[in-house]
């Protein structure tokens, strides 16, 4: 009895939802991870001549700014309870696949430092696995939002 009350205060209506909450906090975890990551791969090329690679760099930028919105928008969508918005970002996460290949070709095509290489390489996939814990984070969103009543969607015992 005393875990159904602790549960009521911290306003989980189901113990289904601990996981949810437990996945959310892993995904967000291994977000900040993987920024970690990218923060030591480019601490690891300082040195290293990669200035000659703009256009690279100007995509791994673009890239991280999607990121970045997509981020934003999975976290908001959360705090909000926006099954719209959270749609939204399921969308728009599932481009970055695309977006890393064709940096990854690039890089590969064009970098001779393999140092550099491999680097940029891994930052792209960093922030690739980055939108795909968003779009994990979203999906346990949206089907808390839909375990609840809604305008969109109403519960009834039978």
């Amino acid at each position: 009895m005393a875990a159904r009350g602790m549960r009521a205060k911290i306003s989980l209506k189901s113990p289904g939802q601990i996981v949810g909450y437990r996945l959310v906090t892993k995904g967000i975890e291994e977000m900040a991870d993987y920024a970690e990551n990218m923060a030591r791969e480019t601490l690891g090329i300082k040195d290293e001549e990669y200035s000659s690679h703009q256009d690279i760099l100007e995509g791994l930028f673009e890239f991280n700014e999607l990121i970045q919105n997509i981020s934003d928008k999975t976290m908001k969508a959360r705090l909000i309870g926006d099954i719209k918005l959270a749609n939204n970002v399921i969308e728009t996460a599932r481009l970055a696949n695309e977006t890393e290949r064709e940096l990854v070709k690039k890089i590969l095509e064009e970098v001779s430092n393999i140092n550099v290489a491999v680097a940029l390489k891994s930052i792209a996939w960093s922030l690739r696995q980055i939108a795909r814990m968003c779009d994990v984070i979203t999906e346990i969103t949206v089907n808390t939002i839909l375990g609840t009543s809604s305008e969109i969607c109403r519960l009834e015992r039978l």
